[in-house]
């Protein structure tokens, strides 16, 4: 991974940009929620929901304008500019921070403002992989991003969460806009050399815009895929409250258990390419599917085991976590291979606001069954849901990736007719 990086720069400039984008997004977030609740009001908690709901909104409502427009631009346009409206509202955020005339609603506001930033960058920084390395090379350009998207944020939680208690929510604020202009300098200087033009109809419209429809054994790998993030994305909600009322442990078990979990999804995302059943994408999605599932339910199954050994529920995280890192790695890939190069930014757009519409829906549902279920329950609901989604992926098993040939790609690319 490191040596794709260093041979090829533009690659290298592209994956800089996305990690200081990740990580000053992530370190904005954790500085308004700080900012928040040091208010001490009693609407904070209606606050950070509509702060949080906010932050997915623009890639939820307008995926389809997203992709129209990442369909019609090159990548450098897009991520110029959105790195660039990122950079001015920070500083008219911090200023107005700063002169203390920032209302709660202004705060969403330039909330929205960020996330649109995002809705824009994220899938046109998955379309450009195919435009910066060669096709021997889109796996494991695929695999660094990927990474970087959970590594980055995680590595801007805890950067962010250190220097909010020793340099207040403004720094962070400041430091945000300047991940913005340090990625958009990197942005400026990448070219894209494997860059192909989109085709034009006789309208002098790109394909895009005839309206690619997704064949339907990838439209249902996606939903699936948003499925599964609603079953996931409230593991970090919950392996808080199990080392509290479980493991009746400190915060510095915390720390360690949450660290198998990082572990364990580089592990994953890096080991991927070791691994064989390459023509068999989506069977491979099925049993890392289940072996999530299967070790998701031992904290639910045996909790006196882990209160009297909690190696244990890191290694049931770390394990889940590196099933997880793998599964990532091939489904994005699998999503490269199978889509047309003209139609890889809709589609991004589409996934992106796919998974963005769980996270708030999933957050919400596991939250309020916390205050009313064990968490033990809470880890086997959670762990079923998986099993049932692996389930269903082991359907697909016999469907191979588009690498395999022209007769493969032809028979998932193919439209089907109305």
């Amino acid at each position: 991974m490191e040596i794709l990086v260093l041979r090829n720069k533009n690659f290298g400039l592209l994956w800089i940009a996305q990690v200081m984008s990740q990580a000053g997004s992530r370190m904005f977030q954790l500085a308004i929620v700080w900012w928040a609740v040091s208010q001490k009001s009693e609407a904070s908690g209606l606050f950070i929901a509509l702060f949080l709901i906010a932050s997915v909104l623009p890639s939820i409502l307008f995926s389809k304008q997203i992709g129209a427009i990442l369909g019609k631009h090159h990548p450098r346009r897009i991520l110029l500019a959105s790195d660039l409206l990122g950079t001015i509202a920070s500083i008219a955020l911090g200023t107005l921070f700063y002169l203390d005339r920032l209302s709660p609603e202004g705060v969403i506001g330039f909330g929205l403002v960020f996330a649109a930033c995002q809705a824009f960058t994220a899938p046109t920084l998955q379309k450009s992989a195919q435009d910066v390395v060669s096709p021997a090379d889109l796996e494991r350009a695929t695999t660094f991003l990927s990474s970087t998207q959970s590594l980055a944020s995680f590595g801007g939680a805890v950067l962010g969460t250190v220097l909010i208690e020793q340099a207040g929510p403004l720094a962070i604020i400041l430091l945000n806009g300047a991940s913005y202009l340090f990625a958009l300098s990197c942005e400026w200087k990448v070219d894209f050399p494997y860059s192909k033009p989109k085709a034009v109809s006789s309208t002098g419209a790109g394909e895009v815009e005839g309206g690619y429809q997704i064949p339907r054994t990838i439209s249902l790998v996606l939903l699936g895929f948003g499925v599964v993030n609603f079953f996931l994305s409230p593991l970090l909600m919950l392996i808080p409250i199990y080392v509290s009322r479980v493991l009746d442990g400190s915060a510095s078990i915390l720390a360690s258990m949450e660290a198998f979990v990082w572990l364990g999804l580089l592990g994953g995302t890096f080991g991927a390419k070791a691994l064989g059943m390459k023509d068999r994408t989506l069977l491979f999605v099925a049993i890392c599917l289940l072996t999530i599932s299967a070790f998701l339910c031992v904290p639910g199954l045996f909790p006196d085991l882990l209160r009297s050994a909690p190696v244990v529920y890191g290694v049931c995280l770390f394990t889940a976590s590196f099933a997880l890192g793998l599964l990532n790695v091939r489904i994005l890939t699998l999503f490269q291979r199978a889509v047309p190069a003209e139609s890889k930014g809709p589609f991004f757009a589409r996934m992106q606001a796919v998974v963005s519409t769980t996270l708030p829906l999933s957050y919400f549902c596991f939250g309020i069954a916390s205050d009313y279920l064990p968490v033990t329950t809470l880890c086997l609901l959670q762990a079923g849901g998986i099993f049932v989604m692996g389930l269903v992926y082991h359907r697909f098993g016999d469907v191979p990736d588009a690498q395999a040939g022209h007769e493969v790609e032809t028979a998932l690319l193919v439209p089907e007719e109305a």
